[in-house]
């Protein structure tokens, strides 16, 4: 019958179908979507054997449940050097290698779904297929994220200098969606890399602590100054009074005595000199405080680092960012060290100054 019909009519296959009942198929095949969209931030350090979990988490969940048939698979790596790759099937994905000099930068991944859920109206029998689809997006580092809802209209989700997951479920069924949605949200989120306390501790307060320690040695060192300076006019004022004992004088030379003292005081060179040494050390502090605030500021500035771990490079990579991190930790840790030993020296040398 075949050696009878064109090469063209070959390639066509002619069904006769109700209008109606193809109109249902049609229908109940594209569904009416909803979407569930989720953005999860976080520090990330994933490998390949972490997106073969994913892949096997949700093709485990879906067929657990409902009659389901994986129409299409896709896998996008996108590089540093805006090269890509694209993986189309599991086998592929395990035997994925690479050993360019290029960094893998975001990963994203797309499932899409023949379901036959269970009709509600007819327990034991089954509805037609209905399309749904599962878009999981990890990218290592980001300043935002934007999705577009409609062509003319844009929504912010976030804003993050970390890694970040982007899932997106679009389906018929919104128990279906939910499940899928909670599911991804549990995994991811065990995914997340746990951050050393002290360490976040310390750099979250970081404005408070550059502010406490900048106050604490600007107002200690200008204090000591002002007691260095009342303990030197004591010690003056009680070397006078032990003058006057010793000397015995008459009450009008005493008061005599105070006049020239007084005048002497006025009048001592010493003291102009005093008052531009104190207006010198106030504006050498306030520089020296500017300068602490500022060093333990920028040094507690840490941005962490998500990576997708695909190649050699990669590796590499994450070595050499975390040695950054460390050495700039460890500055931030000589800073607030560094501020309180200036404030126990600074006192002890203006001590000497003006109370010399």
């Amino acid at each position: 019958m075949s050696d009878l019909l064109k090469p063209e009519d070959q390639k066509k296959m002619i069904m006769t179908v109700e209008k109606d009942k193809f109109a249902e198929f049609l229908s109940s095949l594209l569904g009416k979507p909803q979407t569930i969209t989720q953005l999860i931030t976080g520090k990330f350090e994933l490998e390949l054997h972490h997106f073969i979990n994913i892949y096997d988490l949700i093709q485990q969940r879906v067929h657990q449940q409902n009659n389901a048939n994986l129409l299409q698979f896709e896998l996008k790596i996108i590089y540093s050097d805006n090269s890509t790759r694209l993986i189309n099937s599991r086998d592929e994905l395990e035997t994925y290698t690479d050993y360019r000099d290029v960094i893998p930068e975001s990963l994203h991944m797309r499932f899409i779904y023949l379901i036959r859920f269970n009709d509600p109206n007819n327990i034991g029998k089954l509805k037609k297929p209905e399309k749904q689809e599962i878009e999981i997006s990890y990218v290592t580092r980001g300043i935002h994220k934007i999705r577009k809802i409609e062509p003319d209209t844009e929504v912010l989700f976030g804003s993050t200098m970390n890694g970040y997951f982007e899932t997106v479920i679009k389906h018929t069924a919104i128990t279906w969606g939910a499940d899928i949605e909670s599911l991804l949200k549990n995994h991811i989120n065990s995914l997340k890399m746990e951050e050393n306390k002290f360490r976040k501790i310390l750099i979250s307060n970081s404005g408070k602590i550059s502010i406490l320690l900048g106050l604490m040695f600007f107002f200690v060192s200008v204090g000591g100054i002002f007691l260095a300076i009342q303990k030197n006019q004591e010690t003056k004022f009680n070397e006078y009074l032990r003058y006057v004992e010793k000397n015995k004088v008459s009450n009008i030379d005493v008061v005599s005595d105070k006049l020239d003292y007084i005048v002497k005081e006025i009048l001592d060179p010493s003291r102009a000199n005093r008052s531009f040494t104190l207006t010198l050390s106030i504006i050498l502090i306030s520089i020296i405080t500017i300068f602490i605030m500022v060093w333990i500021e920028a040094s507690a500035n840490i941005n962490e680092r998500s990576y997708l771990l695909l190649n050699p490079e990669s590796f590499k990579m994450k070595k050499k960012i975390q040695k950054k991190k460390d050495k700039k930790f460890a500055s931030f840790i000589i800073s607030i060290v560094l501020a309180l030993i200036l404030n126990i020296i600074s006192s002890y040398i203006f001590n000497i100054i003006f109370n010399g």
